[in-house]
């Protein structure tokens, strides 16, 4: 239960990070949409991220790997029009801010692990 509560507050804080530095292009209106945005994220990941991974295997293996991006924007898409108080301009923001969520939360986990030992 730990690392599940560690793994969301990770994915909140990257999300958060992503949207100050991307300014007006991913914009919260609050904590509350921060942490219900990582929330269904991270269950689409969990849940919907292996099936879309299975059905569209050839694009991975074609941008050997690179298209987990565009999944992640489609991802923030979908949270764009699911969680109130969170806003994103279009997918070819969310395509960046999918890279800089991936790369915040790498970051994080990082931090965090090291300060686990």
């Amino acid at each position: 239960m730990k690392k599940i509560l560690v793994s969301w507050a990770v994915g909140a804080a990257g999300l958060y990070l992503v949207s100050l530095l991307l300014g007006p292009a991913m914009e919260f209106d609050g904590i509350a949409p921060v942490l219900w945005t990582a929330l269904l994220i991270g269950l689409l990941n969990a849940v919907a991220e292996p099936i879309v991974r299975l059905l569209t295997c050839p694009f991975y293996l074609l941008t050997l790997g690179l298209f987990r991006f565009v999944v992640g924007a489609a991802f923030l898409l979908i949270a764009r029009t699911v969680v109130h108080g969170f806003w994103i301009a279009g997918f070819w923001w969310a395509l960046l801010a999918s890279v800089l969520v991936s790369l915040a939360t790498t970051i994080l986990n990082g931090i965090v692990r090291r300060e686990e030992r």
